[in-house]
């Protein structure tokens, strides 16, 4: 037995256990952390090799076809114009025509801004072969 006014009394090595306690406590806590921060820079990891394999792909593509002439940027610009005009041609077939730089959609029958030629309140002009059609 130890003698009294020892520093091993059992009063003292219940603190020391408490302690001894936290400390496993607080490094469980900090494992844990690690382990979720490991997780996360793999995720990341992943994610980043995967972007730089798309635009290597991309760099790998644009070099395969060499370099561009003057000609050949021309002409590929003249191909996004007509792309774009064909687009341009479809709305308006549908009854709305984008105009300018502004990017305001105007009505094709009226030519105002804000609706299109289904929702226009002016009256179209019918002939009088469609109002006879209509009366019968």
């Amino acid at each position: 037995m130890s003698p009294v006014g020892s520093p091993y009394t059992a009063y003292n090595l219940i603190g020391v256990f408490a302690v001894v306690k936290q400390l496993a406590k607080g490094i469980e806590f900090i494992v844990y952390q690690i382990t979720l921060l490991y997780e996360e820079v793999r995720t990341l990891r992943k994610a980043n090799e995967a972007f730089v394999k798309r635009r290597r792909a991309k760099k790998i593509r644009v070099q395969a076809e060499g370099a561009l002439s003057i000609e050949d940027a021309y002409s590929l610009i003249e191909q996004k114009k007509a792309v774009r005009q064909q687009s341009s041609r479809r709305s308006a077939e549908g009854g709305v025509v984008r105009v300018g730089p502004s990017g305001l959609w105007r009505c094709r029958r009226c030519g105002k801004t804000g609706h299109n030629i289904r929702t226009c309140q002016e009256v179209e002009e019918t002939s009088e072969e469609d109002n006879d059609i209509e009366s019968n």
